[in-house]
């Protein structure tokens, strides 16, 4: 992916050039562009190929306005092709929990025969897209572009050619447009899998009303995915992806979700080996907040299944529906608005916790307009001004809790931030060990502002990582403001009533944490717009 802000035709012929290098040594290659001329963030949410391997991808899920993917794929047999497909969805719609058709690049290149691609115009346009131009090189390798315009930039047609020319927009086509069939070239990689024999399709059935999102996922080393589990499962949605082995070796993996807004998750397991029984497993967690989790499995020659259920038949169904769609919601806003927003506005909320109120301050609705033009609406909380007074002893104490922390780098690895916490809250114990209630205090309020405050801005905790430690910090979250509290009122009582400080209230914040806790999953934005725990 690259990163500047504007590219020109200049920049992606260099980018080309370099990435058909690449590929070119190989039997059958491909180089696929994709240059977004939207004001909108796309998020890349499916990919796959039914033949050949990925040499070049951006790991990067996100394509900005006015920059360029590229992608470069090889075929990996004797006397066989590239094919596979890329899916984007536009971000702005996921933030006000719009339901699209994404955007579907498909191709084919085969070993002999025609060069064809697809990129659904019909979809495109009902989601106010317009493919302006799709141009495929007929070169060596062929080069695959595909520009994409808003409805309102561009009224030319959709038009996608075939040609020769080295420009990247002829003005002429030199041959027909030709299409495949969209759903076959998708779906490609299942007939490719069952004649190697030594693959299996995966199917997972979300048959609840959780939203269902995925938290890490491998194949062992002789394994290679055709298709990859899909981040999210939607309630009453099927996953379908598979994978299989190159090597006269068995076949293992795993893929673990987790059912939001609670805490319950599932790991699927599956075993394929060269001769004998295929067997497939799984482990799960349930019973918190009184979700119980059922799991039917069934497998069949090279199909194996799993059918999520949980008891929620006594609830309204419009609820949870709901429920679950605004949890997918604030999860991909969670992802995309920390992109797309400056950091200021962003943690405005966050920022005010540190302020000095008589009382907790009450939510107001503020539209916030982002760089790509799109408008949100989102709660900020506003700081009140404090009061005029001398500085109690707590006053003091909250100004001590929230110095000496480090601001949060994307390059410094998340689990040094978890080592950072973790060393304060063993610094908290010894002091309430020692019978130093103002040490103890000091070293809750800073661990409590990484935890709610500097981590969440991390790249890797947005992204869904470190699950584990993400539960115990929210554990010892919830057991520190408990611990703040009563020291709180220990102190309260020390300072005169003139000087009696106004700090931020710790049962308020306990509240947002448990309300997002229960009701909006652990991330994302609160229904106050905060981004806990």
């Amino acid at each position: 992916m690259n990163t500047h802000p504007q590219q020109n035709t200049s920049n992606i012929r260099s980018s080309i050039a370099s990435s058909t290098d690449e590929v070119r040594s190989s039997s059958r290659g491909v180089v696929v562009v994709i240059i977004n001329r939207t004001k909108d963030i796309l998020l890349r949410t499916d990919f796959g190929l039914g033949l050949g391997r990925w040499k070049r991808f951006p790991e990067d899920e996100f394509l900005y306005p006015n920059q360029f993917a590229v992608i470069t794929a090889e075929s990996n047999g004797v006397v066989s092709g590239v094919e596979g497909f890329l899916e984007y969805t536009k971000s702005s719609n996921l933030c006000e929990n719009e339901f699209i058709q994404p955007l579907t690049f498909q191709w084919k290149v085969p070993y002999v025969g025609r060069n064809t691609f697809d990129c659904g115009e019909d979809a495109l346009r009902r989601d106010a897209y317009t493919i302006h131009r799709a141009v495929m090189l007929e070169q060596n390798p062929p080069q695959l572009i595909f520009t994409i315009y808003n409805d309102t930039q561009r009224a030319t047609p959709f038009t996608s050619v075939i040609t020769t020319p080295s420009s990247l927009t002829p003005s002429s086509p030199t041959s027909q447009t030709h299409h495949s069939t969209g759903p076959v070239m998708r779906e490609s990689w299942r007939n490719e899998m069952q004649k190697g024999g030594k693959g299996v399709e995966l199917y997972i059935v979300n048959h609840t009303y959780k939203l269902m999102e995925r938290l890490e996922y491998s194949v062992n080393s002789s394994g290679g995915w055709r298709k990859e589990p899909p981040r999210f499962i939607e309630p009453g949605k099927v996953a379908h992806f598979g994978c299989d082995s190159s090597t006269l070796s068995i076949l293992t993996g795993h893929v673990t979700y987790r059912l939001l807004p609670e805490d319950n998750f599932v790991r699927l397991m599956w075993s394929v080996p060269l001769v004998g029984q295929r067997t497939q497993s799984e482990a799960l967690r349930d019973g918190l907040n009184g979700v119980t989790i059922d799991i039917e499995h069934n497998c069949s020659g090279n199909l194996m299944s799993w059918k999520i259920c949980t008891n929620e038949t006594e609830e309204d169904p419009a609820v949870l529906t709901s429920q679950a769609s605004a949890i997918y919601a604030e999860r991909i806003q969670s992802l995309v608005l920390p992109k797309m927003l400056p950091q200021e506005t962003y943690i405005e909320q966050k920022a005010s916790m540190n302020q000095h109120s008589t009382k907790s301050p009450e939510p107001t609705p503020h539209t916030v307009t982002a760089p790509n033009g799109s408008h949100y609406n989102v709660n900020i909380v506003k700081p009140s001004a404090p009061a005029s007074r001398g500085p109690g002893k707590l006053e003091k104490l909250n100004a001590r809790g929230s110095e000496g922390l480090p601001n949060v780098e994307n390059s410094i690895g998340l689990n040094n931030y978890y080592h950072l916490g973790n060393q304060l809250w063993d610094a908290a114990l010894s002091a309430k060990r020692g019978g130093d209630k103002e040490g103890q205090y000091v070293n809750l309020m800073k661990y409590t502002t990484l935890v709610l405050h500097k981590i969440p801005r991390h790249i890797s905790y947005q992204l869904g990582r470190f699950d584990d430690d993400r539960v115990a910090s929210r554990q010892k979250c919830m057991k520190a403001l408990q611990e703040m509290e009563t020291l709180q009122e220990a102190f309260s009582k020390e300072d005169d009533a003139v000087n009696m400080p106004s700090f931020p209230s710790v049962s308020h914040i306990k509240s947002n944490v448990s309300r997002s806790k229960d009701s909006k999953g652990t991330e994302g934005l609160s229904a106050q717009g905060v981004n806990v725990l």
